[in-house]
């Protein structure tokens, strides 16, 4: 009672005293429960962290969101599997709440990519439901179905046996969010809820050393664990990065063609992403109540840390009908249009942490760029697909980075960083074997041409 009421005080003083304008993003799984359409439109709640501003009356969430949540202290290990196992590269987490369809559709596709490659023992798969009432019924019992499908081991289904464990959150860890919160924003602290609920099972209770976390509108490609298997010993070895994403924020057809490129980047892309259980104990105590994904992207969070992503994702985001922002949700169209490698690209035989290695892939980029040809202007190097030789264009201000993000079609900054970019770097591809960087001022040291 007494943390309830103070976590109650802290809330009114935030509400009273602090305003901000806070992104969108990172709550695509929860579809709004007085939705009567809802399965035949699913409610993408949130999309994929995008410059949208929200009404003045959402301002004072900045701090509510930070507080401790008491729903999400103490949350008791689910039973019924071993956890970790010697041997095991990672635990596979995909939450969901209540889309049926989509859910069959990424689980059938994961299910495909184990099993053509015998992996199931290195990657155990768990499906983690949010349940925020006791009986669920309608899209969300629907849902419970799916995956009992696949967890099956009767023989009824030619998908049985597939799940290691199937996890449901119990509704008394399921925190309401803080008082006046408008409605269409719940879905957000119901999401990062669950994320830490399921994390908190996978790290604490199962003891994984590294969990590959999905969503369930996600597609993955044949290659996704041969990626994971040549990168995840980064999360061991190299101190300097944060996480490892199979998403290219900026993998668009045009921009991305090499399959075997795998690069830095300081800006969290998340979406088909793992994590290492060090990063899991520096964030499990100051996990926000909401809008988890803009959180892991502060300086707070990152420390000057990279993020290891391909520059061919091997996933493809397809739940992109609605979004908690509405139909004007400015992040849409460019997460429709990154592209799934369908190259087979075996990682294993690579040695990524010397590639990677901070110093040494910081020079290697600064000698790419110093040798490449500076442009005047981007109108030179449009279409990329005609560029002979490595560019750049140099930008000497965050209002002209902007434009240049619009003149190429990219998302907008956020955090005031632009996606996929490394030290202010904006690598793009440009033809078979060239780039086109995108760099700060100070790199402009040779005559324009």
């Amino acid at each position: 009672a007494f943390l309830a009421a103070l976590t109650l005080t802290f809330v009114g003083l935030a509400h009273r005293n602090h305003h901000f304008l806070q992104e969108a993003g990172g709550a695509r799984l929860h579809r709004a429960d007085s939705d009567p359409a809802a399965d035949a439109h699913p409610t993408l709640q949130g999309g994929r962290g995008g410059e949208v501003r929200r009404s003045p009356d959402d301002a004072d969430l900045k701090l509510t969101r930070r507080l401790p949540d008491p729903a999400l202290q103490g949350a008791a290990c689910s039973p019924g599997d071993p956890g970790y196992q010697e041997g095991q590269v990672a635990a596979v987490l995909v939450l969901c709440y209540n889309r049926p369809r989509y859910l069959e559709r990424t689980l059938g596709t994961l299910k495909k990519r184990l099993l053509a490659r015998s992996l199931k023992q290195k990657f155990p798969v768990y499906v983690s439901q949010d349940r925020r009432a006791q009986n669920l019924t309608g899209p969300a019992l629907a849902t419970r179905e799916v995956i009992r499908r696949f967890e099956s081991t009767d023989g009824g289904k030619a998908e049985g046996g597939f799940i290691a464990a199937r996890l449901e959150r119990d509704p008394q860890f399921v925190s309401l969010p803080p008082p006046k919160t408008p409605g269409h924003l719940h879905n957000y602290f119901h999401l990062s809820g669950h994320y830490k609920w399921a994390l908190t099972q996978m790290f604490d209770c199962r003891r994984f050393p590294k969990v590959i976390i999905l969503e369930d509108d996600m597609l993955i490609s044949a290659d996704f664990f041969s990626y994971f298997e040549g990168t995840h010993r980064l999360l061991d070895e190299d101190p300097t990065v944060y996480t490892i994403s199979s998403w290219n924020d900026n993998g668009f057809a045009e921009y991305a063609g090499n399959p075997a490129e795998v690069f830095r980047t300081d800006f969290f892309p998340g979406l088909g992403w793992m994590m290492g259980a060090n990063l899991w104990r520096e964030l499990k105590f100051k996990w926000p109540r909401a809008f988890w994904d803009d959180w892991m992207r502060e300086p707070a969070q990152t420390k000057g840390r990279s993020s290891v992503v391909p520059e061919v994702s091997r996933n493809a985001n397809f739940g992109q009908e609605r979004g908690a922002s509405g139909n004007e949700d400015p992040m849409r169209a460019h997460v429709s249009r990154v592209v799934k490698n369908e190259v087979f690209v075996n990682f294993s035989e690579r040695n990524l942490t010397e590639e990677l290695a901070l110093g040494a892939y910081r020079k290697r980029l600064q000698e790419r760029i110093r040798r490449s040809t500076l442009l005047a202007n981007l109108e030179l190097a449009v279409p990329l697909s005609g560029v002979t030789r490595d560019c750049r264009i140099a930008y000497a201000s965050k209002w002209e980075l902007e434009d240049m993000l619009r003149f190429l079609s990219l998302a907008p900054l956020s955090h005031g960083m632009a996606r996929g970019s490394f030290d202010g770097v904006i690598q793009l591809r440009a033809g078979r074997n060239r780039l086109l960087f995108i760099v700060p001022g100070h790199n402009q040291t040779q005559q324009k041409v």
